[in-house]
């Protein structure tokens, strides 16, 4: 289907697209409009079979989130979003004056039109793009999540009256692509600003005890129970305005959430659908977390760590260590010792941890404290409160961040000052029987003058971090024969257990766009081969940069952040089981 093959070909490195399946319920219930109930399972795109009803999705899922490996198009998996679908165009919704990607009518004279972006935006510049799209009347203001379904060519469309019409590929441009900006330009709509916080989250299990949602059952008003994301079919207040008969809107009830994906019913949040609940003369809540189930959940966390007989000092010391990191326990007179902003990014360098702090982040840290602005009186954000008193205080300004392996959290470069992402992690030395480990060096490397030199590099590189070794390490071997267990006391020497500052990379993510894997003081590529001897060939001009300075910085690209310029300090050590495992010249100097 080369439709949808083009789709899941817009998934980045790491990510996936995914399809979705409307499957109908086996004991043929229905909802009041006569729509049968349907389940909707999400899958790879490689499951896809005619004769179905199926959508695809606007988000690109990061496929390590998916549980268990099982796919999963919640919003949680995705990052950035992939294509923009509008609804309804030409029926409920203005006709844009920009042309889509594709059009596909999804009923008879009703159409979807689908734009492909050049540049993926996240969720949350997204999410802020289509509220204001669907407030200038392009699409249904119910369509407006940043993980939006949307129909595929030969979809069967199960709704009453629409006689399972297939959903038809009506034109397709595909070389038509735009940024996000363009798209908002020509529809003449100006987004609010993005929400681009994140947020970590906390697996929370409903005990079954919501004073809500037993009101809502005891009411009658319970349509469907939850679901395996915790959404339980609700009856809608405002069910009466719902064009299609379907009364059901959905209500969580481990954070007491409401939702209705109706056009009518925009304005029912969680506080309205709450409120309507007290008026009615169930019980008063207000949204959010329920409190038990937290506490439950924290105070399991704690006892973890709570001291023991066995190991009282060991874990106080954990304790001790994560109250000192936790930043939302500093007072606002610390935040100027402890934070430097930084221009390029418009964000605030932990001058302790080497962390950056969005402003989203910052403000939503420390929303606890009392912020008032040192002009009007009137309260503001504390990134605001910062920012108006950050010269008074003395607090840094940094021109931007570098990863500069073996300097100081503060950089200088040409006049300026750069924040330095790098962090020692070298653990502690201890006195230990090493001839095991030498017995197995003899062994993998027999000659004199390279085990010689290749223990010299090895121990240069763990007693100087901030001196570039100019050339890399290529460790061919049978499969099994023991190059990780050779190499395995180095890298823990240099990144400690968890393996800091030490990136492992496969061949073919070398020539990637991102330049994550450069945020390192040792690159391991754990497989080095090409099969054809030009792709080795450009495989060793891809890594010529690297291996050996000039170029004395390396550029880290990051998705959705500005780049920023890291000292090429890099030491390469390569692995390959192959004879023939890259080509270099014969007066090559960069490779042992």
């Amino acid at each position: 289907m080369q439709f949808l093959d083009f789709i899941t070909s817009l998934a980045g490195e790491g990510e996936t697209a995914l399809i979705v399946k409307q499957k109908p319920n086996k004991n043929g219930e229905k909802h009041a409009d006569g729509a049968v109930k349907c389940s909707w399972p999400a899958y790879l795109p490689s499951a896809w079979k005619p004769g179905h009803a199926w959508y695809g999705n606007t988000g690109a899922f990061v496929v390590s989130r998916f549980k268990d490996g099982k796919p999963s198009a919640s919003a949680a998996n995705a990052d950035f979003v992939i294509v923009m679908v509008l609804d309804d165009v030409g029926t409920k919704s203005e006709v844009p004056p920009l042309e889509p990607t594709w059009k596909m009518e999804t009923s008879p004279g009703n159409f979807q039109w689908g734009y492909v972006f050049s540049e993926q935006p996240t969720a949350g510049e997204f999410s802020a793009a289509i509220k204001a799209i669907a407030d200038a009347g392009y699409t249904d203001k119910g369509a407006i999540n940043p993980v939006r379904n949307f129909r595929l060519p030969g979809s069967i469309n199960l709704k009453p009256g629409r006689d399972s019409f297939e959903s038809k590929l009506v034109e397709f441009a595909p070389e038509r692509e735009y940024t996000l900006e363009q798209i908002c330009e020509a529809l003449q709509v100006v987004p609010a600003e993005a929400d681009t916080a994140r947020v970590r989250r906390v697996a929370l299990e409903d005990d079954g005890k919501d004073v809500v949602l037993a009101w809502v059952r005891a009411q009658g008003q319970l349509i469907s129970e939850r679901n395996p994301e915790g959404w339980s079919g609700v009856v809608c207040p405002n069910a009466a305005e719902h064009t299609d008969g379907n009364p059901e809107g959905r209500y969580h009830a481990v954070n007491r959430a409401y939702v209705c994906l109706h056009a009518h019913c925009c304005d029912w949040d969680s506080t309205r659908y709450l409120a309507w609940v007290a008026a009615e003369g169930g019980p008063t809540c207000a949204p959010g977390l329920r409190e038990e189930l937290l506490a439950q959940v924290m105070g399991d966390m704690r006892a973890k760590i709570a001291p023991t007989e066995a190991y009282p000092d060991a874990a106080a010391a954990v304790v001790a260590e994560v109250d000192r990191k936790e930043l939302g326990r500093i007072d606002k007179a610390g935040w100027y010792d402890r934070f430097a902003y930084v221009m390029t990014e418009d964000a605030y360098f932990d001058l302790i941890e080497r962390r950056v702090l969005t402003r989203r982040a910052f403000d939503a840290l420390y929303r606890h404290v009392s912020c008032k602005s040192i002009h009007t009186g009137g309260k503001i954000e504390a990134s605001g409160c910062y920012d108006q008193n950050r010269q008074a205080m003395g607090a840094r300004v940094l021109d931007g961040l570098t990863y500069a392996a073996g300097e100081s959290i503060l950089v200088a470069r040409e006049g300026r000052v750069y924040g330095n992402r790098w962090q020692d992690a070298r653990p502690g030395t201890a006195v230990a029987d090493v001839s095991p480990w030498l017995a197995h060096l003899h062994r993998m490397v027999p000659e004199d003058y390279e085990r010689e030199h290749l223990l010299n590099v090895l121990a240069h590189k763990v007693q100087h971090a901030n001196i570039k070794i100019n050339h890399a390490v290529l460790f061919g071997g049978n499969p099994g024969s023991g190059k990780d267990t050779l190499f395995a006391p180095f890298f823990r020497a240099i990144g400690g257990s968890a393996l800091h500052n030490c990136s492992l990379v496969r061949t073919e993510e070398i020539a990637s766009q991102w330049g994550y894997a450069l945020e390192c003081e040792v690159m391991q590529i754990s497989e080095l081969r090409q099969a054809e001897a030009k792709d080795r060939r450009a495989l060793e001009n891809q890594l010529k940069p690297i291996i050996a300075a000039p170029p004395e910085y390396l550029t880290i690209q990051r998705k959705g952040l500005p780049p920023y310029d890291a000292v090429n300090r890099v030491f390469v050590v390569a692995f390959s089981n192959e004879r023939a495992a890259i080509t270099i010249p014969s007066d090559d100097r960069r490779w042992f």
